[in-house]
């Protein structure tokens, strides 16, 4: 399938960059880069969302959601929301997604029969997609994100 694809690309993407991203990031943030959530969450009285997708093929559920609602999920100040289907974009509609999906799946095709080896060939590529369609965000999202920070 074509959330497949895109989860295979994402994973076999940033696989070899990820101690690099890691170096960078200790760089870049030396004093947070070694945080963990859980230790940083436990002891807050401040009130705390915690968004995931459970698709989201970059931070897998089992290593952030899972792990932060087992330690911290009796806490009466944090919350936890779990959504399906929004890939690693759960700010974003659904159509947004499907859309982002389909243009990795064309991408990683078009990179594999080497059809992106201009810069035309690349920037025809690019005008080719309605960015805002892939960007397009979920009010109903945005809407409990405000009302929970409401309360």
């Amino acid at each position: 399938s074509v959330k497949d694809m895109v989860n295979q690309f994402f994973a076999g993407l940033m696989r070899p960059f990820a101690k690099h991203i890691y170096a960078l990031e200790a760089k870049s943030n030396p004093e947070t880069v070694k945080f963990n959530a859980v230790d940083s969450l436990k002891d807050t009285k401040v009130k705390a969302l915690v968004i995931h997708s459970a698709d989201d093929p970059m931070v897998k559920k089992e290593c952030h959601f899972d792990v932060l609602e087992n330690a911290l999920g009796d806490k009466e100040n944090i919350t936890f929301w779990l959504m399906e289907g929004k890939a690693h974009s759960p700010n974003y509609t659904y159509d947004a997604v499907k859309y982002k999906d389909a243009f990795f799946a064309t991408l990683t095709e078009k990179l594999k029969r080497k059809e992106l080896e201009t810069e035309q060939q690349k920037a025809e590529f690019v005008a080719s997609y309605d960015w805002w369609a892939m960007t397009a965000q979920d009010m109903d999202v945005w809407n409990r994100i405000f009302k929970f920070i409401e309360k």
